[in-house]
């Protein structure tokens, strides 16, 4: 495993650390307390056949090689 491999997931953690820290915890939570659940479940309902097709999809690739 290279280097870069192994620092990459450093990276995204400090960089997730750093956005949270300029947005603000306050920020954050308050725009989850107010998020419409019927759009966020909406969201989730048409996702997972996404998911499920790019899973097949892959299946698929993997399975002719």
């Amino acid at each position: 495993m290279s280097f870069i491999n192994r620092i990459l997931p450093f990276i995204g953690l400090f960089l997730l650390a750093y956005i949270i820290q300029k947005i603000g915890w306050e920020n954050i939570l308050e725009t989850l307390g107010n998020l419409n659940y019927f759009y966020l479940s909406l969201a989730f309902l048409f996702i997972i056949p996404v998911m499920l097709s790019q899973t097949y999809k892959w299946f698929i690739i993997t399975k002719r090689q």
